[in-house]
């Protein structure tokens, strides 16, 4: 295991696959309402309403599939998606760092003319810009 920005984090080997696993403690905001057993507790009543989701991802598949995860456990939110083509990437970042709570990016986004973009990159950029949001990178294995 490793710590880093108080969070836990653990990597190992289940059989064919590789486990990723961080902790992290959080606190409720002011005003939410506590929902009795918290062993039931849902992580998504850990947010706050109406979080601002803004995703990249070349797969159409992988963006409709995020969108519909997002919108069904973030009923209150809003998930803008980019990726249909490589002119979406100026727009997504522009868009992303004005108005964004969470990015999702593609960890190899890949663009129908064979040309890939690493998240890293992005990542690097949100940085540089001074973002101050959560920044979350989806491997392909995730999907």
């Amino acid at each position: 295991g490793a710590e880093a920005q108080q969070m836990d984090f653990t990597m190992e080997a289940v059989g064919d696959r590789v486990v990723f696993e961080a902790r992290l403690d959080v606190e409720k905001l002011a005003g939410q309402q506590p929902t009795g057993d918290s062993s039931s507790e849902r992580i998504e009543d850990l947010f706050p309403v109406g979080l601002r989701f803004y995703c990249i991802d070349g797969t159409e598949s992988h963006r409709r599939m995020m969108e519909h995860t997002l919108l069904e456990h973030f009923r209150q939110s809003s998930v803008h998606m980019f990726g249909d083509d490589p002119g979406e990437a100026t727009e997504f970042m522009r868009a992303a760092l004005e108005n964004a709570d969470i990015v999702i990016l593609d960890h190899n986004h890949e663009y129908e003319d064979g040309r890939i973009q690493s998240a890293m990159d992005l990542v690097e950029e949100f940085i540089e810009k001074g973002f101050r949001g959560l920044v979350c990178v989806r491997m392909e294995a995730a999907a």
